[in-house]
């Protein structure tokens, strides 16, 4: 990360956003099971923003994604659409008619936010129905593509773009990236400047030893990320199917486990380089398939070949523990089993405990978003960690130092 990213990005506070028309671009991407919200907390996550421009007297039009759109039976079954999110919205803000937009390029719609009334809040559809064409249904990608008309067009909306999506930072879309380079009154909300103060704190002025925790299916996905955590780590503990690569990287048979063979080399030479640092499983929970059956524990030098690994074993966790037990700082991001199989929870549910009993005692500790988040709060609760990120991979971008086309623009 850069030493000054903060400095360099205008925040709310420090813009002028009084009576002004100002186009937030908020993440809405919620949960949604058989037609209902199952959490508001994303919304939530926008409100002090939110509440921040309506007490400033602003005009609040609102651009959000929703899910991925991959083919016009995505439009047309309203599954993906944000119109479920603007009744939750109006929940929240009965003193505010919330109007929501249908058509979110609609060339009636800058008369209509010209015109906006003080007590209205606008949120325009799924930024993401952009991506087909719903004349031919061709996928057009205008929105995660960037394209520079619909930039321009929603840029026409704001005379203040306000960014407040943190998990789209990393994506160079026409929403994010488009609208702040057509837009010279920009800035980023509390959400966004929260997520950065305290990935800061981790990367810059942590205090040591610091434990970093890795898991996950694939190193393809977090290259950078290892790489980087290697620098600032005392130790870096990996599970999931990433230790897999590693430990077929040393020699060690698998038999049926999930394992990256293109990514041997980079495990092996990443090793090579750091193995004083890398704590990698010396037992697993194994399956025959991957289901949520029960399972065994073997060593990782007599792995049958008929099976699969789908979690560590007990003898590894009792070395993650002793090392999360004197950490400082720790980062954790990715589960270390299939966590969503109680059959082989058990070490991803044993890390989450032990990490928040690390926060009681005085570290400070930063839970990647996504998978993580969710089953760190399942097997404790929101409040047992320092900070919980929620933006996955951008929260793994700001840290690897990798470019953030969705924050600059």
């Amino acid at each position: 990360m850069e030493k000054s990213l903060l400095k360099k990005i205008p925040t709310l506070q420090n813009t002028e956003v009084t009576n002004k028309r100002c186009l937030v671009r908020v993440d809405f991407n919620v949960p949604i099971k058989d037609g209902k919200i199952t959490s508001l907390a994303r919304i939530q996550a926008a409100k002090p923003t939110i509440d921040y421009l309506l007490k400033a007297k602003a005009k609040v039009i609102l651009l959000s994604h929703l899910s991925r759109i991959k083919k016009i039976e995505d439009i047309k079954s309203g599954k993906k659409s944000l119109k479920i999110v603007a009744k939750a919205l109006q929940r929240m803000y009965p003193r505010y008619n919330v109007v929501f937009i249908k058509d979110n390029r609609d060339k009636k719609l800058p008369s209509l936010v010209r015109n906006m009334k003080q007590n209205q809040i606008f949120l325009l559809e799924n930024t993401r129905y952009q991506d087909i064409n719903q004349k031919t249904g061709q996928l057009v990608k205008l929105e995660s593509k960037n394209n520079l008309r619909l930039a321009k067009f929603w840029a026409s909306l704001g005379e203040v773009f306000v960014n407040d999506a943190f998990a789209t930072i990393h994506r160079g879309h026409a929403s994010n990236a488009g609208v702040a380079k057509q837009m010279k009154n920009k800035c980023i909300g509390f959400l966004i400047q929260n997520e950065l103060e305290n990935i800061i704190k981790f990367d810059k002025y942590a205090t040591r030893p610091i434990t970093s925790i890795i898991g996950g299916a694939k190193i393809s996905d977090k290259i950078k990320l290892l790489e980087t955590l290697m620098a600032t780590s005392n130790q870096v503990l990996i599970g999931g199917g990433m230790a897999n690569t590693f430990l077929a990287a040393l020699g060690i048979n698998l038999g049926k486990s999930l394992v990256e063979t293109e990514m041997l080399g980079f495990a092996r030479d990443l090793y090579a380089k750091h193995k004083d640092k890398i704590i990698l499983p010396i037992d697993l929970k194994v399956a025959k398939e991957y289901a949520d059956i029960p399972g065994e524990y073997v060593s990782i030098n007599k792995f049958p070949k008929e099976l699969m690994a789908l979690d560590v074993g007990p003898k590894t966790i009792k070395q993650y523990l002793k090392i999360i037990k004197l950490s400082k700082t720790i980062f954790w991001n990715g589960p270390t089993g299939v966590s969503e199989f109680n059959n082989y929870s058990n070490s991803t549910a044993t890390i989450a405990k032990e990490v928040a009993k690390a926060t009681a005692s005085g570290a400070f500790t930063l839970i990647g978003g996504g998978d993580t988040a969710a089953a760190a709060i399942k097997f404790t609760n929101k409040n047992a960690f320092s900070f919980i990120s929620t933006g996955g991979g951008a929260t793994l971008a700001v840290i690897a130092g990798e470019k953030l086309p969705g924050l600059k623009g």
